[in-house]
């Protein structure tokens, strides 16, 4: 998706790249604007997960499964094959064997049986070199 916000007179931003991808609405604002209109933004282009087929995708994992847990203090998934990804976990206690596998199975129902769930536990979750936390990160 390419931004030009139209409104800012003094310094205007021309065809700014934000790396989100879009799907365009179908249909005028109910704003009563004619200006083309946004669906749904599923996500940035750098945080797809890549499959088998190399077809690039949103990385639905089951994140609401992950957040129920009131355990888990901080997730990132890392896929790290085209079949394979694994959770870090930052946690203030380890989790059950029953809460490890509704993790796995709630991952595995979400991205599709062709993927191996793994879970990794981890003290901190390093930040980026811009401060940002990055919830999926594509090793491959």
């Amino acid at each position: 998706m390419i931004v030009t916000p139209l409104h800012n007179f003094a310094m205007p931003l021309l065809r700014y790249d934000v790396g989100d991808l879009a799907t365009v609405g179908d249909g005028p604002c109910r704003c009563g604007r004619t200006l083309p209109t946004l669906a749904d933004i599923p996500g940035r282009a750098r945080d797809l997960l890549r499959l088998a087929s190399g077809d690039l995708r949103p990385p639905y994992y089951g994140h609401a499964a992950v957040i129920k847990l009131r355990a888990i203090r901080q997730h990132q998934v890392v896929q790290t094959a085209l079949n394979e990804v694994c959770f870090r976990l930052v946690v203030a206690r380890p989790l059950t064997a029953e809460e490890e596998r509704y993790v796995v199975e709630s991952a595995t129902e979400a991205l599709g049986a062709s993927f191996s769930v793994g879970i990794e536990y981890v003290d901190e979750i390093v930040r980026g070199p811009t401060g940002k936390f990055a919830e999926f990160q594509r090793q491959i």
